[in-house]
């Protein structure tokens, strides 16, 4: 899922409204938020009260988090960050905060020693085990007895976005060239009907989460035409995605089937609009 190394240079519309969550206290601290913007610091400071923010910040300047790079408002108390990334001995990390990124409560990870799990208060351990066991669900497997709200927070500019590649092909059963977004069930069950009938189990998506960017080329004259998704990148405030088309150059022998080549990925969910990039490569 690596994108490191691709620039993405077409421009698009705008704008990302990120949303974060908080209220209660912890050692007469309140962490608060409000719904937030490029430049606004989510939350109010006072003295010694936590801001969204700083928690947001942190995350954005994380080195080794391409791969995931989420955090959770626990119970109006906790921050939890879970982060993932490309890094030969900190591929993975998790962390539970209090107040502030530096009240660190509890940490997991990948050392050069290992795997480590550590509280520094004894009686969080349970909770804190239970997060890591249960990082794929909403409510981190704490139940309906925790409040749990994710926080989110545009990646930092110039940052590649990691994905996951579900179809990569050339005989899809859509013949009309089309770029799509899709951010629900629904929509998603009559694409993928559309595009694969019933012969193909549909891939799951938790659309609480994440959504699906694809690319239709519609029917091709030859069998050396393919597409691909190559890269999803964030910059300037603008989610762009890269597909490359394959043409054959003079003299290539082709199969003369006609193709319908086609790429979907899942990639986190977003509310910035998607803007496509094509890149067209001959084959010599």
């Amino acid at each position: 899922m690596s994108l490191v190394g691709r620039t993405l240079v077409t421009a698009a519309v705008a704008g990302l409204v990120l949303a974060a969550c908080g209220g209660g206290n912890i050692d007469g601290s309140t962490v608060t938020s409000r719904q937030a913007g490029q430049g606004i610091t989510v939350g109010e400071p006072n003295g010694g009260v936590p801001v969204v923010s700083e928690y947001i910040q942190m995350a954005q300047e994380a080195s080794c988090a391409s791969t995931r790079n989420k955090l959770y408002v626990v119970d109006s108390k906790y921050v939890l960050w879970d982060r993932a990334g490309n890094c030969a001995d900190n591929a993975y990390g998790q962390v539970l905060m209090g107040p502030t990124p530096q009240a660190v409560l509890c940490s997991a990870g990948q050392t050069i020693a290992g795997p480590r799990t550590s509280c520094t208060d004894a009686t969080l351990r349970p909770l804190f085990d239970t997060m890591l066991e249960n990082l794929d669900k909403a409510d981190l497997g704490l139940g309906a007895g925790h409040q749990v709200e994710p926080v989110d927070f545009l990646p930092k500019s110039g940052s590649p976005i990691a994905y996951q590649t579900i179809v990569s092909e050339r005989f899809s059963k859509i013949a009309t060239p089309r770029e799509v977004v899709i951010k629900d069930a629904a929509a998603w069950t009559a694409l993928w009907a559309e595009h694969a009938g019933s012969e193909v189990a549909l891939p799951k998506v938790d659309f609480s989460r994440q959504m699906v960017i694809g690319v239709f080329r519609g029917a091709q004259p030859d069998g050396c035409r393919t597409t691909a998704i190559s890269a999803v990148d964030f910059r300037d405030g603008k989610l762009n995605v890269l597909y490359v088309d394959t043409v054959p150059g003079p003299g290539m022998v082709c199969s003369m089937a006609v193709v319908h080549p086609a790429a979907l990925v899942i990639v986190n969910r977003s509310e910035a609009p998607v803007h496509f990039i094509r890149e067209v490569r001959t084959l010599q």
